[in-house]
């Protein structure tokens, strides 16, 4: 039997580590729902994976609750909603919850994850605990996470956006609150090193973000949605992704002590930003008087420089850049290009830099033109002798006497 048992959960791990094949997040509209959702890893009175009641986004997995204490209680926490003023049809809502029986009970919370929920349920409520573990394969490295977000309690919780990219292993221990006994990879804790690990996991880089909305006076209205970008920190020297997971969550994610009955969170667009803008350009080691990532034009009194003289600094963990200089128009093109969008929804921007005058190279273009001569009036002169000339090579012209 725990053969049997290991196979099933080894299954349900693989199959929810190969939902991501792109750079993006899957269903980052919430446009796509389960009418059967996924399974949560119970803990305590109830063991085992047990179905969650409900709906659920496609691609994510919810908390919604499927457990034994005294009795086995069922609870939805994570619901569809109408879109207003948001992309698509639909949002999804995640609404903490009191569940529970016979005088007992606790606050659960609502959240999304492409990990796997587990809880840990017992009548000692001091004892219960749950968490996330696991997540989806992915090995691209975003710069941040952006979503659109409405609170509509009147509770003052902390809602919780949380992002992580990882690679290798780590296994740290889940169950009773306290005194975990169970080994379990890739739990978020044991990643964040909330609780010891062991393993050869490394963080490449995370965002843990805590905010809180107040409640919308009219909920029909552009207003009532918060967009939120929240950056991405790597790592320096953690190596590249192979695992992904986000959790985000109505309530305090991180204490359940702190949880609120009724706090509801709803979401759309929630995705991944890969920016594809510049933050900084020097020319001999100088910046660039009044630079701004999005400012795209700039007119520059200087002579023009070559492609040697420019040191450009991107924001993109994956960004790559292309630069052109133009001798007959004086500017320096600049091309930044990502594999996703940015926040502005493109992958690429250009920056134009306009010099004045030429510089070292264009000369040297010059001393290799064709030579023309012409007089004082202007007139153009085939052999020109016996007199002053105007010699024009290029884009520089001297008086000459011949």
């Amino acid at each position: 039997m725990k053969k049997l048992y290991s196979m099933l959960l080894s299954a349900v791990v693989v199959a929810s580590s190969s939902i991501v094949s792109a750079q993006q997040l899957p269903n980052v509209g919430f446009e796509e729902w389960k009418t059967k959702c996924g399974s949560t890893e119970a803990f305590g009175y109830s063991t085992g994976m047990r179905q969650r009641p409900g709906i659920e986004p496609a691609d994510w997995n919810g908390s919604s609750v499927n457990q034994k204490v005294i009795i086995t209680k069922e609870e939805e926490l994570i619901f569809r909603e109408k879109t207003y003023f948001a992309s698509g049809a639909s949002s999804a809502v995640m609404k903490n919850i009191k569940v529970g029986a016979a005088g007992i009970s606790s606050v659960a919370p609502g959240f999304l994850t492409f990990g796997t929920p587990w809880v840990y349920a017992v009548a000692n409520l001091n004892k219960c605990d749950g968490g996330t573990y696991g997540g989806v394969a992915f090995s691209y490295k975003p710069d941040a996470i952006t979503g659109k977000y409405m609170r509509i309690d009147p509770n003052n919780e902390n809602s919780y956006i949380i992002a992580y990219l990882w690679n290798g292993t780590f296994t740290s221990k889940v169950g009773e609150k306290g005194k975990p006994t169970v080994d379990r990879d890739n739990e978020i804790r044991g990643i964040f090193g909330k609780v010891d690990a062991t393993g050869d996991g490394k963080l490449v880089a995370k965002c843990d973000y805590g905010f809180k909305l107040s409640r919308p006076a009219d909920l029909l209205v552009p207003e009532a949605w918060t967009e939120i970008t929240v950056p991405l920190e790597y790592v320096e020297g953690a190596g590249e992704p192979t695992m992904m997971n986000v959790i985000i969550s109505g309530g305090n994610y991180w204490d359940r002590g702190a949880l609120k009955e009724k706090t509801t969170l709803l979401a759309d667009d929630v995705k991944f930003v890969y920016y594809s803008r510049l933050n900084g350009v020097k020319v001999d080691g100088v910046s660039i008087e009044g630079f701004a990532s999005d400012k795209y034009n700039y007119e520059i009194p200087e002579e023009l420089p070559t492609k040697e003289q420019i040191e450009l600094a991107v924001l993109g963990q994956s960004a790559t850049t292309s630069v052109e200089i133009n001798q007959e128009n004086l500017t320096v093109t600049i091309t930044v290009s990502n594999i996703e969008a940015d926040i502005d929804g493109a992958k690429s921007h250009t920056y134009v830099l306009k010099y004045a005058k030429a510089g070292v190279e264009n000369v040297e273009i010059d001393n290799n033109a064709p030579v023309e001569y012409y007089n004082l009036q202007g007139v153009k002169v085939a052999n020109p002798e016996n007199g002053i000339f105007i010699k024009v090579q290029g884009s520089k012209a001297t008086k000459v006497v011949l």
